[in-house]
């Protein structure tokens, strides 16, 4: 009598697990190339909008106190600096400056200590006041600031930088 061998065996050829095997490591690759896309565009949409929000901030504050300033103390009309003293409604905040110092946009009252206006964050530079009025009108200022977020050592991906423009006229009594 011959023995016979039962031929139900199961499980998966190698053949089957090599197929399963470079499937499923494509999957991964793909997974995690997609989210490393995903986590730079969160980076550099967290940079854009921290330039975006800290120039627009500054620029609101300083175009603001110079609407509600008695006068502009300098830049003279026809002149331009990179700073403005302006004499505000509060005497006790007279005079009020703008300025720019190691790359952060500062406001100092009454000679008090200066505020910064921008965080260590972003770097502002190019800051610029330009006094457009006549003599004898009221005075009307031109703001223009540079804010950049420079990363180092990092990508230029991360790198962003933004020209903030404005103006403000001193407002009659």
């Amino acid at each position: 009598m011959m023995l016979r061998r039962a031929d139900n065996r199961s499980g998966f050829t190698l053949i089957e697990l090599s197929i399963y095997i470079g499937v499923m490591g494509f999957v991964l690759i793909a997974l995690i190339g997609f989210f490393l896309f995903l986590t730079q565009h969160r980076v550099k949409n967290q940079v854009i909008v921290d330039v975006e929000q800290q120039g627009a901030q500054a620029m609101q504050l300083i175009l603001q106190t110079i609407r509600n300033a008695d006068a502009i103390n300098s830049p003279v009309p026809a002149a331009s600096a990179t700073s403005t003293s302006v004499d505000v409604f509060d005497v006790a905040n007279d005079p009020t400056i703008f300025s720019l110092s190691g790359g952060v946009i500062q406001m100092t009252e009454a000679g008090g200590s200066a505020v910064d206006l921008t965080s260590s964050n972003v770097t502002a530079s190019e800051l610029r006041f330009e006094n457009v009025a006549r003599t004898g009108t009221e005075d009307f200022l031109k703001v223009e600031f540079t804010v950049t977020h420079p990363e180092a050592g990092v990508s230029s991906v991360y790198n962003y930088q933004r020209t903030f423009y404005g103006s403000a006229a001193v407002r009659e009594p």
